[in-house]
């Protein structure tokens, strides 16, 4: 039995293309963390295992939504993911094999990016760990990336996962503001410090690995965007370390 979990809050313009694309599932649960608009009426239509759950962290809220399932193999999509129907065809055909070895998949995902899919630049393929089996698997990750701990045999599938990441940059420099916040403030826990050599060092590297090394140029101008945007995420987050250390105040928003 497969079942598909989602964490989502404030998603109507983007859930229910998700639901459609996992339709395929024996079982789709929904963990909402708050939602105003009208995310729950749209989940409703598509499955009745609905929980409401004040926002834990990315993993923690996973680990929970993996506790509301009954499958005994999961899958976790996002709300700006959808499933290819090439992609359900391989799922379904690994999860039929006989004498299953294998306990986790590996999935591609493929970026769509200021209105076109990337090719390059590091988003695509970007594999993640989606597709386990429960009594192997759980949500282990720092904040605010998600990552799932398979103790068992994995492999890869070949079909996208796709990924519609940003609706505009400004949607995505609002990710990356919460994104390096929440990291700070993780980095911070951890006693990690930040300065000038550790903010420009780490972000002229993100952008040297995306434009430069994962040939993000070749995308043109968007390739240079993407870079920019990068790197910018990764002096925020450092600049924000370096702010929780040197600047008075409250910093439990920041």
């Amino acid at each position: 039995m497969l079942s598909v979990t989602i964490i989502c809050q404030n998603e109507e313009n983007m859930i229910e293309d998700c639901l459609k694309s996992v339709r395929f599932a024996d079982e789709i649960v929904i963990v909402d963390s708050g939602s105003t608009d009208k995310t729950l009426d749209i989940c409703a239509r598509y499955t009745d295992k609905i929980y409401h759950q004040d926002w834990l962290g990315m993993n923690q809220q996973k680990q929970f939504a993996l506790g509301k399932t009954s499958g005994d193999w999961l899958f976790n999509i996002d709300a700006d993911e959808r499933v290819s129907e090439k992609l359900a065809e391989e799922i379904r055909s690994v999860l039929g094999l006989a004498h299953q070895s294998v306990v986790g998949y590996y999935v591609p995902r493929k970026a769509y990016y200021l209105g076109k899919w990337l090719k390059n630049g590091g988003w695509t393929p970007d594999f993640k760990l989606r597709l386990f089996q429960k009594e192997h698997g759980s949500w282990q990750g720092l904040d605010p990336h998600d990552q799932v701990v398979v103790r068992g045999q994995c492999d890869y599938l070949h079909q996208p996962l796709l990924h519609y990441s940003f609706r505009d940059l400004s949607d995505q420099w609002r990710c990356i503001e919460s994104y390096a916040s929440t990291a700070a403030r993780e980095m911070d826990t951890r006693r990690q410090t930040s300065g000038i050599s550790k903010i420009l060092l780490h972000s002229l590297f993100a952008f040297g690995k995306s434009y430069f090394f994962k040939r993000g140029f070749l995308e043109g101008t968007r390739g240079l965007i993407q870079a920019i945007m990068i790197s910018s995420g990764v002096a925020l987050k450092y600049a924000k370390l370096w702010e929780r250390h040197h600047v008075p105040g409250d910093k439990s928003g920041t």
